[in-house]
């Protein structure tokens, strides 16, 4: 129950509200429809008749134009512009504008910020309307100068301040007391009998005078820094083009603040954004730059978008990062030191190693305060990678204090900037004993405009210090880590080892499946392409496509925003990034193929040519002419050119089992494998009573944030009618199988189970047609494994998880991201599951599980529907996944083998490795031309998460080796000889070579 104090003073407070406001005019409008903001100034030239109502759908674009109106303002008195469209509280669909002042674009207007002020001078004013995500019918538009008193303003701001703390003081303590008699002897000074009378404005003073008493001199402990800032999803309920429309809107709100408001600061992350502000309005993005250079705006983040870091592969983070810092050095002069991802659905244990190799000191974020089931026993720690590297990292508190209560799990990046939210801030700190200065984001996000000159003028009025509140300030991000720093020195911080899980939104590994295949397909097709065109450039000096490939990369490094490629945006971003794909896959191949066929052209052995874009040499399989076929020793990262190539197999199937060299399996009556009978090993793999590639229907009923959500429950509830409805043999070459057609409901689902004759594992190649909604679809292995942790691929290396659930930690892991594959092993054996495009994985008691499907319907009511393409492994093998060669028939999967044939008639030799090295633990990830400097960078990593000293060689002789940091900066010369040099990597280490040839 509020107080009868409070509330008195909350009368007062809305009395002085409604004062301020002296007199106001409303203004005529003239209105034009339009498709569009294609570019600045595009301000059409018809406009008609406004009748106020913008009859309207979602997602539609119009202008308004009007004859500024200027009020007579008296001493003390400011005017203002106020537009409205009726739309109240913040929400991400809500209506907006950008508004021109004489044909150039100022600010944006959004349901925060409506009321903005109108300088002398204008003779004309348009707004580019955007009508919002809601299905609006008929939206009022209204435009109305107004003057404001700012000396009641003033006091007004200071009343909203100090009822907010007493909204969350004690009743009995002697701070609340004084709080409230401060407030109580200024309403009784005021005289309300004449407003705007001299009398009244004496009064006015009078309560300014007696309010003082509340404040306290500073230095009090702990600061609460607020940083302005505004969370602009790169595409969600909204596509790009509208993200690009809104980052326009908050740029032009932030810098008009700064403008305004000499104490305000302000951060956005992203270069994406100031690349789409670039794009359309070049005047504001040389205001923005001139902010950057006096120091009042912050370009921080270090990624090109603020990407998801579950399924982006480390290869992509990398270069998040590499071309995200490149961005702000070359626009700005900046060099970003902190990883600012607040929103961002949980953390790769392998982020440490990557941030602190591409430099950045930081990592900042708040999306953990999400878990479900467990809190962070921290918020101020060392987090320590794979690797053993540790980074600063810090999470974020802002939440409001509630009166007499405990602090709670959640918090948010978009703080108010209140005196609840300032004092919630510092009390939901758990390490103050480490630094009691507090970092709190401010201002809306997702169209909401940022931050609020009311936020701004509380955080002034609190940093004057002021009893029953923390002591807040506008500060940059850079500024705040260098006083958190200064406080650290001579402490020991907490550690925390490994993933930062998030034990919430575990949907995102699966929605959307289309996405998650394109990425994957995408991020090979491009490291593939700068190998083949680097191996071009070596070998027959054809000129290598960098602004091509950089132009693709942008375009896959964008659609790895953590609502894009986690599945939670709308149909409309997924439709779009369809056509991103094509056009990366269309442009990625005309380079492989160029890439490729000059090469050939020049192998003087006529034959195929088989093109190993990965690490390891040995068997595997490739297509020619349409066959799968088998060769042997092609070279990493190079080619082998063969006369003839394996075309034939001895494996038998029948309708009921298969078997080779190295398997014999058979079915049950469903079509799901009971027995799987490892011949070299002498083994059975099936769990007793069990099945392998069980495909399985559950119910997938969240109660919340559905294309985002994997609840535990759904394991409840298995569906009945998945039918096995025929069985036919097929024969490919070195490969043979049983292709399986199933239906399930409205859906049909094929699949290819293939045996090779010379490869160690089971291919379960997938096409489904689907058509239904809220089912979780799941291929489980019930394997007889007995072992109480699972292996999972990550990026750059791997992780352990217990497989179960014995504490609440283990427990809320009951769904989990891996990359290309996940192993089980006891002593001496172990079975593998390998996959080529999906990342949602659980392993209890043996049973190693894979989501295919989730298919929620909000906020896109067609997720998952169509056709999906996919393949699935299984891998059984004696010793671990090290001795195994897993990781390399993981790689095989994903980045198959590639034949071109030759005629013969060139000068290169018939075998060629562009880089190789002599230990199976080292993965060579990358091999492209360097950004700057002629040579090529090689990233490697070791896999096998042990200590190694190995020699990479190259195919050509050397004329400079130096070591880099993963942004290629920072060469330290390395020792070589001739064409090899050596070098150690610690365990899951990455290392990236810069290589000159002679």
């Amino acid at each position: 129950m509020i107080p009868h104090d409070q509330r008195r003073y909350e009368c007062i407070h809305a009395k002085l509200a409604e004062l301020e406001v002296v007199r106001e005019e409303q203004v005529p409008l003239r209105f034009a429809r339009c498709d569009g903001y294609a570019r600045h100034g595009c301000i059409p030239q018809d406009f008609g008749p406004f009748d106020g109502f913008w009859r309207c759908g979602a997602d539609e674009h119009a202008w308004i134009s009007f004859t500024p109106s200027y009020l007579p303002c008296g001493e003390g008195q400011s005017l203002f512009l106020e537009l409205d469209t009726g739309a109240s509280g913040w929400d991400a669909s809500n209506p907006q504008m950008l508004l021109f002042y004489d044909g150039r674009a100022v600010r944006g207007i959004d349901t925060n910020h409506r009321r903005v002020p109108f300088p002398a001078g204008v003779a004309r004013v348009d707004a580019y309307l955007y009508s919002g995500t809601d299905p609006v019918k008929m939206l009022p538009v209204q435009a109305k100068f107004l003057v404001r008193d700012e000396r009641i303003h003033a006091l007004e701001v200071k009343f909203s301040v100090l009822c907010d703390i007493l909204s969350y003081l004690g009743e009995e303590t002697k701070m609340r007391s004084d709080v409230s008699e401060a407030l109580r002897e200024a309403v009784n000074a005021l005289d309300f009998r004449m407003p705007y009378s001299a009398e009244f404005y004496a009064s006015v003073g009078r309560a300014e005078r007696l309010l003082a008493s509340a404040a306290e001199e500073p230095g009090k402990e702990g600061t609460v820094w607020a940083v302005g800032h505004t969370h602009i999803d790169f595409a969600w309920l909204w596509t790009k083009q509208q993200t690009a429309e809104k980052a326009l809107r908050s740029f032009g709100t932030a810098l008009r603040l700064l403008q305004e408001h000499p104490s305000y600061r302000f951060m956005s992350s992203q270069p994406a954004l100031y690349e789409c502000v670039r794009r359309q309005d070049g005047d504001m993005y040389e205001k923005i730059r001139e902010c950057v250079s006096k120091g009042i705006w912050e370009p921080e983040g270090a990624m090109w978008v603020e990407a998801d870091c579950n399924l982006t592969s480390g290869e992509s983070l990398v270069r998040q990062i590499l071309v995200g810092k490149q961005f702000f050095r070359e626009e700005f002069g900046v060099e970003s030191k902190v990883l600012w991802l607040p929103d961002v659905f949980g953390y790769s244990a392998a982020l440490p190693q990557i941030l602190k190799k591409c430099g950045i000191e930081a990592f900042v974020t708040s999306k953990i305060s999400w878990n479900e089931y467990n809190r962070m026993p921290h918020e101020i720690f060392s987090w320590q990678g794979i690797d053993g590297t540790e980074v600063l990292t810090y999470f974020m508190t802002t939440q409001a204090k509630v009166k007499d209560a405990p602090s709670y799990e959640f918090v948010t990046y978009n703080g108010e900037g209140t005196a609840r939210e300032v004092e919630g801030t510092y009390f939901r700190l758990t390490d103050k004993a480490l630094s009691e200065d507090v970092l709190m984001p401010t201002g809306h996000g997702d169209g909401g405009g940022g931050t609020t000159p009311a936020m701004i003028e509380r955080i002034d009025y609190l940093s004057r210090g002021i009893k029953g509140c923390r002591r807040a300030a506008f500060s940059t991000v850079g500024e705040f880590f260098a006083r958190l720093k200064n406080n650290l020195k001579g402490k020991e911080l907490p550690r925390w080892v490994g993933e930062l899980y998030l034990e919430f939104h575990r949907g995102t590994y699966t929605s959307v499946a289309k996405i998650k295949r394109n990425n994957r397909r995408a991020e090979f097709a491009l490291w593939r392409a700068e190998w083949e065109s680097s191996l071009a450039e070596l070998l027959c000096g054809i000129s290598y496509p960098r602004a091509e490939i950089a132009e693709h990369l942008k375009t896959v490094l964008t659609n790895q925003f953590h609502d894009i490629l986690p599945g939670s945006s709308i149909g409309a971003v997924y439709d779009a990034t369809d056509e991103d794909y094509r056009h990366v896959f269309s442009g990625l191949g005309a380079i492989e193929r160029n890439a490729l066929s000059v090469v050939a052209a020049a192998i003087g052995k006529e034959g195929i040519a088989v093109f190993n874009p990965n690490s390891f040499e040995g068997e595997g399989t490739v297509v020619a002419d349409g066959v799968t076929c088998g060769v042997t020793a092609v070279p990493s990262k190079g080619y082998a050119v063969f006369g003839s190539l394996q075309t034939e197999n001895k494996i038998c199937v029948s309708e009921s089992g298969m078997e080779n060299a190295f398997f014999r399996i058979s079915f049950d009556g469903e079509g799901f494998i009971d027995s799987l009978y490892d011949i070299r090993a002498g083994r059975e793999t099936v769990r007793s009573g069990g099945r392998c590639n069980r495909i399985v229907p559950y119910e997938n009923l969240p109660y919340e944030f559905d294309n985002w959500e994997l609840k535990d429950y759904y394991r409840e509830k298995p569906l009945k009618g998945m039918r096995l409805v025929s069985v036919r043999p097929v024969c490919d070459g070195v490969r043979r199988g049983l292709e399986f057609r199933r239906s399930f409901l409205h859906s049909e689902l094929l699949q290819t189970v293939w045996l090779y004759e010379n490869l160690p594992r089971i291919d379960f190649e997938t096409r489904l047609d689907w058509h239904e909604h809220h089912v979780v679809l799941r291929a489980e292995f019930d394997t007889d494994i007995h072992a109480g942790n699972a292996t999972y691929d990550v990026q750059f290396g791997s992780v352990s998880r217990p497989s179960n659930d014995n504490t609440s930690w283990e427990a809320a892991r009951f769904e989990t991201c891996a990359h290309k594959w996940v192993d089980v092993s006891e002593y001496g054996y172990g079975v593998s599951l390998l996959n080529d495009c999906k990342y949602g994985h659980s392993v209890r008691g043996g049973t190693i599980g894979l989501t295919l499907l989730t298919c929620g319907t909000y906020p896109d009511p067609n997720a998952d529907q169509g056709e999906h393409i996919f393949t699935y492994s299984l891998m059984p093998h004696e010793g671990d996944w090290r001795t195994a060669g897993v990781v390399g028939q993981a790689y095989l999967l994903n980045n198959p083998l590639i034949a071109v044939r030759t005629n013969g008639t060139g000068p290169l030799p018939e075998a060629f490795s562009f880089v190789r090295c002599d230990d199976p633990a080292i993965v060579l990830e990358t091999v492209k031309t360097a950004e700057e400097g002629g040579g090529y960078i090689v990233r490697a990593y070791e896999s096998f998460g042990g200590r190694t000293e190995c020699r990479i060689r190259t195919g050509f002789p050397l004329a400079e080796v130096a070591e880099t940091d993963l942004t290629e900066r920072g060469r330290q010369p390395v020792g070589y000889d001739g064409n090899s040099f050596a070098c150690t990597f610690r365990p899951f280490e990455i290392k990236t070579f810069f290589l000159r040839g002679k």
